[in-house]
């Protein structure tokens, strides 16, 4: 038997991604505000919103409940998603985050920005910024 759902958000979603452990699914939107679906229920289990800071990406981690995301500003902040908080807050780029992606192992993340950078940041470390890699001007 199927189930008409339909997942409302006041603006544009720029992105969405399914938790590798779990059966939920993150979205963020426009609106500045990352929300976390239960995939078998369809209903809306948390959100998290930076109103001063448009939201642009997010990714779960491969093995540990938390959610790193991507704004505008240029930080990345890491959720903790059991305790609802954030976790760690980085400042790798000048310009809007336009990726963020856990390495499969989960031990580094990697934020790729308009400011032409890619930062790699170590997971397991608290979160210090170990690279930056500058990409080459047109």
């Amino acid at each position: 038997r199927s189930r008409n759902c339909a997942i409302v958000m006041l603006r544009v979603i720029q992105a969405a991604d399914c938790d590798p452990t779990n059966p939920e699914m993150a979205t963020c939107g426009e609106d500045s505000t990352v929300r976390i679906w239960d995939l078998q229920t369809y209903d809306q289990i948390l959100d998290f919103s930076a109103r001063a800071d448009a939201v642009v990406s997010h990714c779960y981690h491969p093995e540990n409940y938390q959610l790193a995301v991507g704004f505008s500003s240029g930080a990345v902040r890491v959720f903790d998603l059991m305790n609802t908080s954030v976790d760690q807050e980085v400042l790798p780029h000048s310009g809007p985050v336009t990726q963020v992606v856990f390495s499969p192992d989960g031990n580094f993340l990697y934020s790729a920005a308009e400011d032409g950078q890619v930062a790699a940041i170590d997971a397991q470390r608290s979160f210090n910024i170990v690279r930056v890699a500058v990409t080459a001007e047109p």
